[in-house]
């Protein structure tokens, strides 16, 4: 075969090669382009699957350590019953009762007040968590932290500076549930983790308080990430907060504020709020107000970021901070 003949071949050759591996490329690009995305309760059943299944208990035993519970204050006391896993935190006296909380416990914390302290002279219960991670992932039980004092205090949780704290399991009402009101404080980290069927992360009958600037995460919620009757990112309307809550997921709104009088409120005065993979971010039947110097960043809401309660009959909407949804300025309206 003469040289000219062998040129051509090759060229033939190097010809066939390169549409082969250009016809591969394009079906490689069609194959990822045409891949369908998953639907919002698609992606809601995996991570819930998957919020239950990839927590491994025994590295969260083993990084927390020992558990241990320390009174600060003389009219602070506490049982445990072991047949229920119940650690009872009793306030003894008429002034707040504070427990600082380090390690690992899998069970339940249950406030109680055993001497029936009255209403203008309970204080109510302040918990310091000192890297501490509760869960209760084996029982059926209300939530991790649940107060039943029926009074109108509050329970008090604090993430101490420099902790990393966490709050995970399958609570039938929320991790954290309160028949009072609940505050949360400090300036540190806490992460809670809620795979309980319907169940929110945080639920209390009264209104939540959030401030400091500690960080306050909710990895994921199968209902709402927060739920009760009012919200002040302050302390009582005296010092704003300062750090960040982050909800990453929750099967419903992200915060959800209501009464049956329909006098619900939700007041943003400070902080960085991120909300992703919700339904709604707030649901309030009277009014939601974002205060100068707040910002509320929102992605991936499957229902108008703002929505109104059951018993609502309008909201009065002011924004005089940051909210966007997906990138662009967000307009409430009826």
């Amino acid at each position: 075969m003469d040289n000219s003949n062998m040129k051509q071949i090759t060229k033939l050759l190097t010809l066939s090669a390169t549409l082969l591996l250009a016809s591969c490329s394009s079906a490689s690009l069609i194959d990822v382009t045409s891949t369908p995305t998953p639907s919002s309760q698609e992606i809601s059943t995996s991570a819930a699957t998957s919020a239950e299944q990839h927590v491994d208990y025994s590295t969260l035993k083993k990084t927390f350590g020992a558990f241990s519970i320390t009174k600060e204050d003389a009219n602070a006391d506490y049982t445990y019953d072991e047949e229920t896993h119940t650690y009872i935190l009793k306030v003894t006296s008429a002034a707040k009762a504070e427990f600082t909380l380090r390690g690992y416990f899998d069970g339940k914390l249950s406030i109680e007040n055993p001497n029936g302290i009255e209403e203008g002279q309970y204080k109510g219960v302040a918990l310091n968590l000192d890297n501490a991670c509760l869960v209760n992932h084996d029982y059926n039980v209300a939530g991790s932290i649940i107060d039943y004092t029926l009074t109108s205090k509050n329970v008090q949780i604090k993430s101490k500076k420099g902790t990393n704290n966490k709050i995970i399991g399958n609570a039938t009402v929320a991790p954290i549930y309160s028949n009072n009101n609940i505050e949360f404080s400090g300036s540190g980290y806490l992460d809670i983790h809620s795979y309980g069927k319907d169940a929110h992360a945080v639920k209390c009958d009264g209104d939540i308080s959030i401030y400091g600037s500690h960080t306050l995460n909710v990895t994921y919620a199968d209902h709402d990430a927060f739920h009760g009757k009012h919200l002040y990112f302050s302390n009582e309307g005296v010092s704003p907060y300062t750090g960040t809550v982050d909800v990453k997921q929750a099967v419903s709104q992200a915060f959800d504020f209501e009464t049956n009088k329909g006098k619900g409120s939700i007041d943003v005065e400070g902080g960085n709020i991120i909300v992703n993979n919700c339904e709604s971010v707030f649901k309030t039947d009277a009014t939601l107000k974002i205060f100068g110097g707040a910002t509320v960043t929102a992605t991936g809401l499957s229902k108008e970021a703002v929505v109104k309660g059951d018993n609502s009959s309008g909201i009065t909407y002011t924004c005089e901070g940051s909210f966007t949804v997906d990138g662009a300025p967000y307009t409430y309206a009826e």
